[in-house]
């Protein structure tokens, strides 16, 4: 199997930018390098990783020899027989995301996040009124914990609540 010329620069593209980002981070304070560095390095890792599969395809699947690779095979195959994404779908999805950044605007994130996941889960995921509200719930108390508590950013309220538009 030939290795696709397009596929390749790409990663290769990628493989750059990552070794750039991992040079420009020794530039950094020592504190301030820490994290540019562990993410360079796992990345350069996993890009390394996809640049030898590009040069030398091996399915992983293929080589491993335990009883769950036969269901992996059928789902590949089941989605490959499977109509590609319609116009609709796109449409719907589409409308989603300009729906969320609409609510973030209008009520800010804090309620965004909570209505966003329990709309989508109950419109699309089809999941039961508890499931939906409690993942709701869980989102939000984390996003909650994560940004507002632990880091001490004040996430935008919205404009229907007083804040001014955020700067772009």
């Amino acid at each position: 199997m030939k290795a696709d010329r397009g596929r390749l620069a790409f990663t290769a593209l990628i493989l750059l930018f990552v070794l750039f980002f991992i040079v420009t981070s020794f530039s950094y304070e020592h504190d301030a390098r820490l994290i540019p560095l562990l993410v360079g390095f796992s990345t350069l890792v996993l890009v390394l990783a996809v640049l030898v599969n590009e040069i030398h395809p091996v399915s992983i699947v293929e080589k491993m020899n335990v009883d769950w690779t036969k269901d992996l095979k059928v789902q590949e195959s089941s989605l490959k027989k499977k109509e590609k994404v319609s116009a609709k779908k796109l449409l719907i999805i589409i409308c989603w995301i300009f729906g969320f950044f609409l609510f973030i605007f209008l009520f800010g994130f804090p309620i965004s996040i909570a209505l966003f996941t329990l709309a989508f889960l109950k419109i699309e995921g089809k999941a039961s009124w508890i499931k939906a509200l409690l993942t709701a719930v869980i989102v939000s108390a984390a996003v909650f914990v994560i940004f507002e508590w632990a880091m001490g950013f004040g996430l935008f309220e919205g404009v229907l609540f007083g804040e001014i538009t955020p700067p772009i």
